[in-house]
């Protein structure tokens, strides 16, 4: 009687072993973090938002390396040709010394290359910490951090660059202006930059895909979204930096 009692608890204990939740809890969990819900009720992978995220870059030594290698060559070419460098004239203009839009296709630029001008796919921070950004690294930084990183890299690469208050602003006629906001949200951390055109308007390059002109907006209260997925994903305050061309 006592056998048979005891087999009994035993199956009963294998019984609710094998459909305990804690596997498909943890099995669920896995699933649910490689999918997000967008901002019309789709579910939809994270692989096919990839292509707009900005963080997603590894450090690159030899890049990093190589950049500063022209910025150095280029100072040096200035400095012989240039003995007007350091006085370059400081009135200020509506849009200073933006560029015309120019369209740029290349999976090799995100927006933080796009922005600063260093035409490469980097992290904010690349350039001025040895081992590559702590963004690269799995920090997920706040906009005023990242604003940090920004001035750091490029005073690294010896160009000037100060935060300014508005889109607004008054700039200087050899410098131009960006915006910066960040996103975390369903467990996904980037950060995205605008840049100011020559005719007052406003464009960006989302990660991999093509840089886009998005005309006289105003970056405080614009949409910031994740591509087609998530409306506003970069939600945080806006920070605008002004930077020598």
């Amino acid at each position: 009687m006592f056998k048979k009692f005891l087999s009994v608890i035993m199956a009963i204990a294998i019984t609710l072993s094998l459909s305990s939740p804690a596997f498909a809890s943890d099995d669920n969990s896995q699933k649910n973090n490689d999918f997000i819900k967008t901002s019309s009720g789709e579910v939809v992978s994270k692989n096919e938002v990839k292509k707009y995220i900005n963080s997603t870059s590894d450090f690159d030594k030899d890049l990093i390396n190589s950049i500063l290698n022209d910025v150095n060559n280029n100072l040096l070419n200035k400095n012989n040709n240039d003995s007007n460098l350091y006085n370059v004239p400081m009135s200020t203009s509506d849009t200073g010394a933006a560029w015309d839009y120019t369209s740029v296709t290349t999976t090799k630029i995100n927006c933080y290359g796009y922005a600063s001008r260093f035409n490469a796919f980097l992290n904010p921070g690349d350039l001025y910490y040895s081992s590559g950004s702590p963004i690269g690294r799995g920090q997920k930084a706040d906009v005023n951090t990242v604003a940090k990183y920004v001035l750091n890299d490029l005073s690294k690469a010896n160009r000037s660059s100060r935060l300014i208050n508005s889109a607004t602003a008054p700039i200087n006629s050899n410098e131009y202006r960006i915006a910066l906001r960040v996103g975390y949200q369903q467990g996904m951390y980037d950060y995205h930059f605008m840049l100011q055109c020559s005719d007052g308007g406003w464009c960006h390059k989302p990660g991999q895909t093509p840089s886009q002109y998005l005309g006289m907006i105003n970056p405080s209260t614009y949409s910031w979204d994740l591509g087609t997925y998530i409306k506003n994903f970069y939600n945080s305050d806006t920070i605008y930096i002004a930077v020598v061309k």
